[in-house]
């Protein structure tokens, strides 16, 4: 189950490796690989690619809600999930509040890596609840299945 990633005038696919992994490949409108994510084994987090840019999402282990992004250039933003109990049909509705040290416009080139982050963010605190950092899938290869479906994801 595959979910759209809409970033101005790029449309990407995310679509997961399998079944029971947190590990998605990022396909563009022909098919090819365009990234994707790489939960790390053992802590909240992994590795993002989107064309040939990498970064690091980790989550704070001070806090549920706390996640940041770094760049092997040493840029950070971080990230701070809100939850809104006001949603439609009694379920919740997240925000992800991006904040950094950075111009906007210097951080132009990872629009579509920090949308693919948000996705995954929001994914996680959309679980179910349960230790994530402990229940890693049989093959070792992700976290814990989920198949809830995935929403579209994006920055505009």
């Amino acid at each position: 189950m595959s979910a759209p990633l809409l970033t101005g005038r790029r449309r990407l696919e995310i679509v997961p490796c399998g079944r029971s992994s947190w590990a998605f490949d990022l396909r563009d409108d022909k098919g090819g690989s365009g990234g994707g994510f790489r939960p790390y084994r053992l802590r909240r987090g992994g590795r993002l690619r989107v064309g040939a840019t990498a970064v690091s999402l980790h989550g704070r282990p001070s806090s549920h809600e706390g996640w940041s992004f770094s760049t092997p250039d040493g840029r950070r933003v971080e990230a701070t999930v809100a939850k809104d109990a006001t949603a439609l049909d009694g379920g919740w509705e997240f925000e992800v509040v991006l904040q950094t040290e950075e111009p906007l416009h210097a951080l132009l080139e990872l629009a579509d890596m920090l949308a693919l982050g948000c996705w995954l963010i929001v994914r996680w605190h959309s679980a179910p609840s349960t230790d994530h950092l402990l229940t890693a899938d049989a093959s070792g290869s992700g976290f814990s299945n989920w198949s809830q479906p995935a929403a579209v994801a994006g920055i505009f």
